[in-house]
């Protein structure tokens, strides 16, 4: 089942995301008009709040759960997951230039293909990693990246459209970008991906991608945003809270299941030589 439903998740808050970032009416309806102005800041409030949730979630992940899966397989692992560190951080400071992954704290307005094309590598790891995994539907990776890709596709689309996107030029961008991450994620999880000798190695390198972009720049622009909004501390600290307990929750149970998988007298989890 989660097969099926972890692509289609990333599709329909992508999709979900982008529609109502082009369509913001009905939503802001919801939102307290502030002072005559115009819908902007019921768009900023709409980021300012699911933005700490998906980061704590993500960052959750990361520290109970995907560092150590991703470092437990091979001594090439550690390699690979620097290796993934490195290329980020060379890719955001010298080639994009601007914080990967990242839809909120900037000025917007030198918006161009370099931004898109971070945001493009970003969406394209986001599927690799899940496909590569396959976590459960209720773990910090899946509801941190639904939440992400809500609001990176909502805070995405208001950057198109005052840049000029208009009509069907910002729905085909919508509908290229939603299916980024669904088609990541089947790749990753094909027949012909997981049965590469080097899967193992992909999965720590991409790994380090989403730890960097999570420590580097996804959790410095939430910490703004709580510090700007102190009342999203709660959900922040509920969700880093969830995912943690979730990712612990899972490691036990996936030792559970090896332990009575593994032949008697052996050791499930036997030490890397």
């Amino acid at each position: 089942m989660d097969g099926i439903a972890l692509p289609l998740g990333l599709l329909i808050s992508g999709a979900l995301g982008f529609g109502l970032g082009a369509r913001p009416s009905a939503l802001f309806r919801l939102f307290r008009k502030r002072d005559g102005q115009t819908g902007r800041d019921d768009a900023q409030d709409v980021i300012d709040y699911l933005y700490p949730l998906a980061v704590a979630f993500f960052a959750g992940f990361v520290f109970s759960t995907l560092v150590p899966d991703a470092l437990s397989h091979s001594k090439g692992s550690l390699a690979a997951f620097v290796a993934g560190i490195s290329v980020m951080a060379l890719l955001s400071r010298f080639v994009f230039k601007r914080d990967p992954c990242c839809e909120t704290g900037h000025d917007h307005r030198g918006f161009g293909i370099m931004s898109l094309a971070a945001m493009a590598v970003c969406s394209l790891n986001d599927g690799l990693l899940i496909g590569l995994l396959g976590p459960s539907w209720f773990s910090g990776l899946n509801l941190g990246m639904l939440v992400h890709k809500i609001s990176s596709s909502f805070a995405i689309v208001q950057v198109l459209k005052r840049t000029g996107f208009r009509g069907p030029g910002l729905a085909a961008f919508g509908i290229g970008y939603t299916l980024i991450s669904p088609a990541a994620y089947l790749i990753a999880g094909s027949p012909w991906v997981r049965g590469m000798p080097d899967s193992e190695l992909l999965l720590a390198f991409s790994a380090g991608l989403l730890a960097y972009v999570t420590l580097v720049s996804l959790v410095p622009h939430a910490r703004a945003i709580i510090r700007r909004r102190p009342r999203t501390a709660y959900g922040f600290a509920a969700a880093f809270l969830v995912s943690v307990l979730l990712g612990f929750w899972h490691t036990a149970l996936h030792h559970k299941m090896d332990a009575a998988d593994a032949p008697a007298g052996t050791l499930a989890n036997p030490p890397l030589p």
